[in-house]
């Protein structure tokens, strides 16, 4: 069983959930997944693994409510249990030896994106992002972005956050405008 530390919500439908888990936290890597069971004998499922605090053990997921399984633990609160994680799994994301590199997520894409960005901002790898979601209020980890990237572009379909347009708008500009990137990694 695992302990729900935290859940947070991020937007319509969508919930950060921090899990108890310190031997998954200490293995797991930028790409890789886990198994959730929410209660015994329920249905397995996969979920990226969205950041880790080796410090508390706590393994973040983000995850959006849109079947059985994810109704029933968007019911679950601090303080309550799932079955079980079972991870870390999957070959961890490899980006080569890079000098220079430009994330871009799409919605929830952002989940995969921010562990990503975590483990390049310790590296010390200068990273850009271009974040894109139907309307600010679909923005996730906005603040956290800034913080672990080296400029961050939001892009907003109804411009109500950042700038209108889509990512691969603001992709177009930035490379007619000269930067360049060893690296473009797309979720």
């Amino acid at each position: 069983m695992n302990l729900i530390l935290k859940k947070v919500k991020l937007s319509e439908n969508v919930h950060c959930y921090t899990f108890l888990a310190p031997e998954i936290v200490k293995k797991a890597k930028p790409g890789q997944f886990v198994i959730m069971r929410v209660e015994d004998g329920g249905e397995r499922i996969p979920f990226t693994v969205c950041a880790k605090d080796a410090a508390t053990g706590g393994l973040s997921i983000l995850i959006q409510t849109v079947g059985a399984e994810t109704r029933k633990l968007s019911y679950l609160n601090e303080g309550d249990f799932i079955a079980g994680l079972v991870g870390p799994l999957g070959k961890p994301t490899d980006l080569g030896n890079p000098k220079r590199v430009l994330l871009i997520s799409g919605g929830i894409g952002a989940s995969v994106l921010y562990h990503q960005s975590t483990a390049l901002k310790a590296d010390g790898i200068p990273t850009d992002l271009i974040a894109g979601a139907r309307n600010k209020d679909l923005i996730i980890f906005e603040n956290e972005f800034r913080e672990n990237c080296d400029k961050a572009y939001i892009m907003t379909d109804d411009g109500s956050g950042g700038q209108k347009g889509l990512v691969t708008d603001k992709l177009r500009e930035l490379l007619e405008n000269g930067e360049n990137y060893d690296v473009v990694f797309a979720v």
